[in-house]
């Protein structure tokens, strides 16, 4: 995993720098991804319908902001507040 983790050095509750193992966003998607249990699949599955409604949301947002911007063009107004 030394590819998707990268050592972060933090300080620990005995107020020594220790170097820990991080990853960003798609470093846990891919690792969470790469487990093979069948436990992990309840997860998996989980995390997949959280994006897809997260995704959904955001279809949503330019939906309404592209009726706001037609609106606003409609009626003159500019884009600058």
């Amino acid at each position: 995993m030394g590819t998707i983790c990268t050592p972060l050095e933090m300080i620990a509750s005995d107020d020594k720098k220790r170097k820990i193992q991080s990853a960003n966003v798609e470093g846990l998607f891919r690792i969470i991804q790469s487990i093979p249990s069948p436990k992990a699949e309840p997860f998996k599955r989980w995390l997949a319908k959280v994006g897809s409604i997260n995704l959904n949301s955001f279809q949503v947002l330019n939906i309404v902001l592209t009726i706001i911007h037609r609106f606003r063009n409609k009626f003159g107004m500019t884009n600058t507040y």
